[in-house]
């Protein structure tokens, strides 16, 4: 079976995200090797900023391009998009936290 594009590049940004997820969380350890790097607080937040624009890009193309789709199934889109991002809010706001 054949993956789409579009599969794959969501995929590769799927994996993108998850290296910065780790850089930021490596953030103090690697802080002594590179001068320039962020505070690992810093990193967490442009973390989830990046996931906020996700949710909200997706939610844009869905839609435009899906717009039935949207409609009839609005309150399960909505949720799916709540808990999803206050999953990604607390977990910033944990892994943050002084």
């Amino acid at each position: 079976m054949e993956l789409s594009r579009h599969s794959c590049r969501g995929a590769k940004q799927r994996a993108l995200l998850r290296v910065w997820f780790m850089v930021a969380f490596a953030a103090p350890g690697l802080g002594r090797y590179i001068r320039g790097l962020p505070t690992a607080k810093t990193l967490l937040w442009a973390w989830c900023a990046a996931h906020m624009v996700h949710f909200a890009s997706v939610r844009i193309l869905l839609s435009i391009f899906k717009r039935q789709h949207v409609e009839q199934h609005a309150v399960q889109n909505l949720l799916v998009v709540l808990i999803e991002s206050s999953f990604v809010f607390d977990a910033t706001l944990t892994a943050a936290s002084d």
